[in-house]
């Protein structure tokens, strides 16, 4: 894996939603290695709370979480940042739930199952943040 920023990568930030610290920080560093800011949330709750303070290109999301799982941060972007819905993923042990399914079909959310191919991850990040 290359160091080197891809150029469609350059200046465009990412957030990474997720309870569990190791997925949260694989995904950073694969995003960074891949040429994109990457910072991180431990839930819905405290992401609400960068993306307030600071612009995101594109979010992901666990889509469970204690205390706003990643369907109820999309439901939150919804009502306060909908220019954010287009750039959002959601990634998951549980992805094949009906109740995700129901979510997934209804929003039209990318949403890769854990265990994840982090080349799967890039290029929908790619395709989301430009």
């Amino acid at each position: 894996m290359s160091s080197e920023p891809t150029p469609s990568g350059l200046s465009r930030s990412v957030l990474i939603v997720d309870d569990d610290a190791e997925v949260a920080g694989l995904l950073a560093e694969v995003l960074s290695h891949a040429g994109y800011r990457a910072d991180t949330a431990s839930n819905g709750r405290a992401a609400l709370l960068k993306i307030e303070a600071a612009g995101y290109d594109a979010i992901i999301a666990d889509v469970r979480m204690p205390d706003l799982d990643g369907p109820g941060l999309y439901d939150e972007l919804a009502r306060r940042q909908p220019r954010l819905l287009g750039r959002f993923m959601l990634v998951g042990g549980d992805t094949g739930s009906a109740e995700v399914q129901a979510f997934v079909d209804r929003t039209g959310v990318p949403c890769v199952p854990k265990p994840f191919d982090t080349k799967e991850v890039v290029r929908l990040i790619r395709r989301l943040a430009g």
